[in-house]
């Protein structure tokens, strides 16, 4: 529905105006580090956050991260992970992999410092 400008199924759910609107590269106000990489310029905007993964801005909503909702609008794709066990970062392991097939690699071992942040909440948990 998101990537489809509101529309889903053949119904709009919401006007594509505002959909432009949620998804627009215009800051509501700045971040600072952000995403996997910790990007510098950050973004919050209407109920996302933004930032760039290598070349690619990718959107997501915001809040605590229990789960993962990241779009890549430019590409069309996006990807939703769900995970009901409290204290993972299963969600943050899937979205890193994902970002990196979809916006290129990194060039950062992203998933050894997702299991080093995993560690971490279970000793401390």
């Amino acid at each position: 529905m998101i990537l489809n400008e509101g529309t889903f199924e053949g119904n709009e759910l919401v006007s594509a105006d505002v959909m432009h609107e949620i998804l627009a590269s215009a800051p509501a106000m700045g971040k600072g580090r952000s995403g996997p990489l910790g990007d510098q310029n950050g973004l919050v905007q209407l109920g996302s956050d933004s930032y760039y993964f290598g070349d690619e801005r990718v959107v997501e909503k915001n809040g605590a991260l229990d789960d993962v909702r990241t779009l890549v609008p430019e590409k069309d794709i996006g990807i939703v992970v769900l995970a009901n066990k409290h204290l993972t970062v299963f969600p943050e392991a899937v979205r890193a992999e994902f970002l990196e097939r979809v916006c290129g690699e990194s060039g950062t071992d992203l998933q050894a410092r997702i299991q080093h942040s995993q560690a971490a909440m279970v000793f401390a948990g």
